[in-house]
């Protein structure tokens, strides 16, 4: 687990997300997350495979695992937008890049302060997170649930403890256990973000029914799933990392470090789509036996979805509240222009579509 005390906090305007609507050209063509709002710029949970370290943290000369920014006026900026828009209900995603639940939460409280927020503007929300769930934010997010304004997605893409201890270090399984089993009991809706898939481990298809039924027999009733994502120019940096899984049966090194199995994706390489759609055929056929929701991330492969809504339907809930008006700003009603990229669902393209194009 992260030591605390071996953390650098810096104060300053700079975090990897600059402002609370930011998505990118990826995200408006797969994703309805564009609302995201990161307390916290940096991650202590250091996780091997992290894409976030690839990109402004660079950039910025910051070590993303031990060095963390909180960002200036984070909770006066989340404040400013729901008073404006409150009546929207268009949920806001905390986080994209950085674990809003990570150990310096203890300290600095950003995230609890930024649901008080939303449960005082009847605000809905996503919290993804692979942390540690304290008192406080579960009792607060439990009053979010009985307003239906919150639900969480539990990143965990692997099952086995030599994995976990080789890539996410500081991210036991048991913590993770304790957060689903939390909610769950406390009727707080929960998604399992299957991520990072690395399809070269999943040789054996009975290793990906099995993890589906120890997620059912958690209690868990819908799965996102998303493939791993690395840089290209980052290849052999990985490459060297995950040497530490030669050791584990049915993870194979082998193709894992072949430049074959990967394609370029936006930014990053992804595994072929040939080896991706393998896996979800499998990862489809086992959630249709088991009863289990299935959607994917940023994927595409929407014949595989069993329900429409990606993040498992709060999106759906609120869709009839997205009616827009002159009171917006022009980035706002820019920024929904393109939502229409984005997969089909409710009747947000049927009528506000036509109202908002009108303004561009």
């Amino acid at each position: 687990m992260t030591n605390l005390e071996n953390l650098k906090f810096i104060n300053k305007k700079y975090t990897h997300v600059p402002h609370l609507l930011n998505p990118s050209k990826e995200t408006l063509k797969y994703c309805h997350s564009l609302l995201v709002f990161d307390p916290y710029g940096g991650c202590s949970h250091n996780c091997v495979y992290c894409y976030s370290k690839m990109g402004l943290p660079l950039i910025h000369n910051q070590n993303l695992g031990s060095e963390i920014h909180i960002r200036k006026n984070t909770i006066k900026l989340l404040e400013n937008f729901l008073k404006k828009y409150h009546f929207l209900k268009f949920p806001i995603r905390i986080s994209s890049s950085n674990d809003p639940l990570q150990p310096c939460e203890e300290i600095f409280n950003l995230t609890y302060r930024s649901l008080k927020l939303l449960l005082r503007y009847d605000y809905p929300a996503i919290i993804c997170t692979k942390g540690k769930i304290s008192e406080k934010i579960l009792v607060i997010s439990k009053k979010l649930a009985k307003k239906k304004l919150i639900r969480f997605q539990i990143s965990l893409g692997f099952c086995n403890e030599k994995i976990i201890s080789v890539l996410e270090p500081n991210c036991p399984l048991e913590t993770r256990i304790e957060v689903i089993q939390s909610c769950i009991q406390s009727n707080i809706p929960i998604s399992i973000r299957y991520q990072p898939i690395i399809p070269f481990y999943y040789n054996n298809e009975s290793i990906i029914r099995s993890e589906i039924q120890f997620f059912k027999n958690l209690g868990v009733k819908h799965i996102i799933a998303s493939f791993i994502k690395l840089k290209k120019r980052n290849m052999d940096y990985y490459t060297k990392q995950f040497k530490g899984l030669q050791k584990i049966k049915d993870f194979n090194f082998k193709k894992f470090s072949n430049p074959e199995n990967w394609e370029r994706g936006g930014f990053y390489l992804k595994p072929a789509k040939k080896i991706k759609e393998n896996f979800i055929k499998i990862l489809y056929e086992t959630c249709l036996k088991e009863k289990t929701e299935l959607t994917t991330c940023k994927e595409g492969f929407w014949k595989y979805h069993t329900i429409e809504d990606c993040c498992g339907g709060i999106y759906e809930r609120f869709s009839d509240n997205w009616w827009f008006n002159h009171t917006f700003s022009k980035k706002l009603i820019k920024l929904f222009s393109n939502y229409p990229n984005v997969h089909k669902f409710g009747n947000f393209n049927n009528k506000s579509q036509k109202k908002i194009t009108n303004w561009i």
